[in-house]
């Protein structure tokens, strides 16, 4: 990745591989959480660590996985990439600080947001950027104390 610093800051965002060290970190921290859950279950973890399996959920379900049978889904440009990744990460980042705000843990994984997150490999490439500054819109407004 060292090497490829420089393209994907002039290519894709300056801020492309510290989005993904942030992916990086917290399904690293998800894996390490597993066998704590295997033995206790998730709900005997913290909230905090219960926050970090939800993100690494919406990483490895919505955003890694690709569904080739989907014209759309099949194949996506490193902007569109970027863009969920970004959004993906905004929710992390929101939901922590919410939790840190003492917003209830319930509320911020309940949030519609997350389907919404789902979605966007559906998204056609024209109406990505939109549809995630909404998505940020919204997640802002609703993890707000």
């Amino acid at each position: 990745m060292h090497y490829l610093e420089d393209w994907y800051a002039q290519n894709v965002a300056p801020d492309f591989l510290a989005m993904r060290n942030k992916a990086m970190t917290l399904l690293q921290q998800e894996a390490e959480l597993q066998n704590i859950v295997q033995l206790i279950g998730p709900d005997a973890l913290p909230e905090k660590e219960r926050l970090v399996l939800d993100v690494a959920k919406i990483l490895r379900e919505d955003f890694l996985q690709q569904f080739a049978f989907d014209p759309i889904d099949a194949s996506n440009s490193m902007k569109k990439q970027y863009l969920m990744l970004k959004t993906i990460i905004f929710y992390s980042d929101k939901a922590q600080a919410a939790l840190a705000a003492e917003v209830p843990f319930e509320k911020i994984v309940g949030l519609k947001e997350k389907e919404s997150i789902a979605q966007l490999k559906r998204v056609p490439e024209a109406e990505i950027e939109k549809k995630c500054t909404e998505i940020m819109h919204s997640l802002e407004k609703n993890l707000a104390k």
